[in-house]
């Protein structure tokens, strides 16, 4: 019996952080604060480095120029490749808020239950 009320008052008090960490979340949000690591490239930099692997640069130079691994400049060509995959838009002529705002978006929150 003992171990059941201590059960219960740890899955209480369990519940209880949940409750305030999933507030704080919220909150955090409100403010406005951005959870996460920061992107190691800007989309400046994504579009430069576009122009010079559409130029004909190898990815690796590329890479190294900006300091980034091969596989984060692949998954950043990839993002804007993905968004950009119509054949009817000429590159000068790219959204380039629509990819700001691909690039900025930050995974969502997992919900804890």
């Amino acid at each position: 019996m003992l171990f059941s009320i201590m059960g219960a008052l740890s899955e209480f008090e369990r519940d209880l952080i949940v409750e305030r960490t999933v507030a704080g979340i919220q909150a955090a949000k409100a403010r406005g604060v951005t959870v996460g690591r920061p992107r190691s490239m800007s989309h400046e930099q994504v579009q430069h480095a576009n122009t010079l692997v559409e130029g004909g640069e190898p990815k690796r130079k590329v890479a190294r120029l900006f300091k980034v691994s091969t596989a984060t400049l692949y998954r950043a060509l990839a993002a804007t490749q993905a968004l950009f995959t119509a054949a009817d838009i000429p590159t000068a002529t790219r959204n380039t808020n629509e990819l700001e705002s691909f690039l900025n978006v930050q995974r969502p929150f997992r919900n804890p239950k």
